[in-house]
């Protein structure tokens, strides 16, 4: 059986695997890491292989960062024992088993876009800097923690050093609070702010969370 019509579907032990369809390959390839499309799928005669699952045919895209580029000749140098480049690689067509890739959702047509609301913290003391950040799902949670920074920024942190400044500002808004010692910005300031944003769940995510 050859399956190559964009769009049709092939089931392996409960996983579907489609033609057209966005992959990456797993820790059980060597192209792990890598984003590609399902080409074609081969089972039963029509095999090139003779492994025990369906030959899934896949054309990777050449990885991008230098890291990365990197990673996959040693990769392949080490697998072939010989020097192996980007160029030596073959990225088209290359033959898959069901566990060296996995799907990917597309994150442009995710429908789930769940609000989530993070903490921002910034600060440099006579140039010592400092930045955190925290997500949280819950408006109120966010809220609470921006409290409690603050207060105790207020009471123990860089802020009472700087308050003993003549040129001590503050900036205050909803949800956001700035301190800092006016032409020494980046020597000295605090500052904190609540920024809400989108967290695009895949449908894999939201079966976690509600089992557990």
């Amino acid at each position: 059986m050859i399956i190559n019509r964009n769009g049709a579907e092939f089931e392996y032990k409960g996983v579907s695997f489609v033609i057209g369809q966005p992959v990456v390959g797993t820790s059980q390839s060597e192209y792990e890491g890598l984003y590609g499309l399902i080409t074609e799928i081969r089972d039963g005669e029509d095999k090139e292989t003779e492994n025990d699952t369906p030959d899934i045919y896949c054309s990777f895209d050449p990885p991008i960062l230098p890291y990365d580029i990197e990673e996959l000749e040693k990769r392949f140098s080490s697998l072939y024992q010989n020097p192996k480049k980007l160029e030596d690689i073959s990225l088209d067509e290359v033959i898959m088993a069901p566990e060296m890739i996995k799907g990917v959702e597309d994150p442009e047509k995710c429908r789930r876009l769940l609000p989530v609301y993070t903490v921002i913290e910034d600060w440099a003391r006579d140039w010592e800097r400092g930045h955190d950040e925290q997500s949280y799902t819950e408006l109120s949670d966010a809220k609470y923690v921006f409290y409690t920074k603050l207060k105790k920024e207020l009471e123990e942190g860089c802020l009472p050093y700087m308050q003993n400044s003549n040129d001590f500002c503050i900036e205050s808004m909803e949800d956001g609070y700035e301190g800092f010692i006016d032409g020494e910005y980046d020597k000295n300031h605090y500052s904190i702010r609540i920024e809400e944003g989108r967290l695009a769940a895949s449908e894999e995510f939201i079966k976690r969370v509600i089992v557990s």
